[in-house]
């Protein structure tokens, strides 16, 4: 077992290492990424998408009008924002705020500070609107989910905890319940089926030419680097998810451009 362990820190050490050559932004988002599938904080797999850059998380925690992280009261019915005519609340915003408490607070994010809560507040919003704009296309287009995809994620999930005590514990901390989970996979499938169906994988194939140039570049910035053989894999799915990040934000871009975008967040 511990060779094992030995053997999972070990690659994902060299991964975190050749992550370090690509640009700053898109290092950043990969690092996330390879940090919320190590296992180390199982709940993130059903409070973050699996698209790259997105994180859209579904469903609603209703709560008295009080963040108790930040000690503030807020207004529960008023709107922050609204896409194409659907509304976006204050409360459905302070819960996805939040759901993500845990993973902000990781990344070292004082939830306390007003000017720190208020930049975290307009991020939250913008993926909120972006997992509306994208919902929306999911039902013009007849992409959906069924309920047993839904259960089997769940049951999945659950399946990742030593114990049923260990699940509802972290679903309470990260301001989560049993409905609210499974709303939130039925969002998270189904804006993986939604890209899966929408972007083409032809156009995020990855070339030899490029997995070499980038060892090379790679290789010159650490002489003692392993071969490349050895980095290939984590190459290539580093630049596999640069491009689907690319493609993930153009068809956002697009969505946008012909939406009716409102917000009235203060």
């Amino acid at each position: 077992m511990s060779e094992e362990k030995n053997k999972k820190d070990n690659k994902e050490k060299e991964t975190e290492v050749v992550n370090e050559t690509v640009s700053e932004d898109n290092a950043k988002t990969t690092q996330k990424n390879l940090a919320t599938s190590g296992g180390n904080n199982k709940m993130l797999l059903v409070v973050t998408s699996v698209v790259i850059a997105l994180v859209l998380v579904g469903g609603t925690l209703y709560m008295t009008g009080t963040l108790p992280f930040l000690g503030g009261t807020t207004d529960n019915s008023k709107v922050v924002a609204t896409v194409n005519g659907e509304k976006i609340t204050r409360v459905e915003l302070d819960a996805r705020i939040l759901q993500n408490k845990t993973s902000y607070e990781a990344q070292g994010a004082d939830l306390s500070d007003p000017a720190t809560y208020s930049e975290i507040e307009k991020q939250a919003l913008d993926f909120m609107i972006n997992e509306e704009l994208i919902l929306q296309d999911t039902e013009a287009r007849n992409i959906s989910v069924t309920s047993e995809e839904v259960d089997a994620q769940f049951e999945a999930t659950a399946g990742n905890f030593e114990s049923e005590q260990a699940f509802e514990e972290a679903l309470k901390d990260n301001g989560l319940t049993r409905d609210i989970l499974r709303e939130n996979i039925k969002t998270q499938l189904t804006v993986q089926k939604y890209f899966d169906e929408v972007i083409s994988s032809e156009l995020v194939v990855v070339s030899e030419e490029e997995v070499n140039n980038f060892y090379t570049e790679y290789k010159a910035q650490n002489p003692e680097a392993p071969e490349l053989e050895e980095l290939k894999p984590q190459i290539e799915e580093l630049l596999r998810d640069q491009k689907t990040q690319g493609e993930v934000e153009k068809i956002l871009a697009e969505l946008k451009d012909g939406a009716d975008v409102q917000i009235m967040l203060e």
